[in-house]
C-alpha cells in the first residue's frame, strides 16, 4: 500500500513539474513576440524540456552540416534518444528540404518546421549555414 502511495506522489509531482514548464513557455511566448522571434516561435508550439534540446541539436547539426563543417559526436541515445537526432547527425550535405524534414521530426509537421528555421535564421543564428541553404534572410 506504502508503494503505492509514493508512486502516486511521484507521478504527480512530475505532472506538477511538466505543467510548470509548460506555464513558463506560456509566459516566454506572450514576453517574447517580436523581438525574440526563434523563442517565440519554439513558445508558440509549447516545446519544453527534452524536445526543445533536441530541436537546438537539430538545428546545430543541420547548420554545421550546410556550412562544411565537422559534426560534433551525436549525444549518447542512453541520455537523449530521438529519431532526429539520429537522422541529423550524418556527415552528409543537406538540402533545404532536408532541414524541414528534420525539424518536422521534432515540431510535428513541415509548416511548423519551416516556421521555426524561419524564427531562428531571423534570430541571427547560422547565418551561413542558411545561405547555404537558401533560406532568405530576415
Amino acid at each position: 500500500m506504502q508503494n503505492s502511495k509514493e508512486q502516486q506522489i511521484a507521478s504527480l509531482e512530475a505532472r506538477v513539474a511538466a505543467l510548470e514548464d509548460r506555464l513558463h513557455t506560456l509566459v516566454l511566448c506572450v514576453q517574447y513576440q517580436e523581438d525574440e522571434p526563434f523563442d517565440a516561435e519554439i513558445s508558440r508550439l509549447m516545446l519544453h524540456g527534452e524536445d526543445r534540446v533536441v530541436l537546438n541539436l537539430v538545428l546545430s547539426a543541420i547548420l554545421d552540416r550546410a556550412s562544411g563543417k565537422q559534426l560534433p559526436k551525436r549525444p549518447d541515445p542512453a541520455h537523449l534518444d530521438h529519431p532526429a537526432l539520429d537522422a541529423a547527425f550524418v556527415s552528409e550535405t543537406v538540402s533545404a528540404d532536408e532541414a524541414v524534414r528534420l525539424v518536422s521530426m521534432v515540431v510535428g509537421g513541415d509548416y511548423a518546421a519551416e516556421r521555426v528555421i524561419r524564427a531562428h535564421q531571423k534570430r541571427g543564428f547560422g547565418e551561413a549555414g542558411y545561405q547555404k541553404l537558401g533560406v532568405p534572410a530576415g
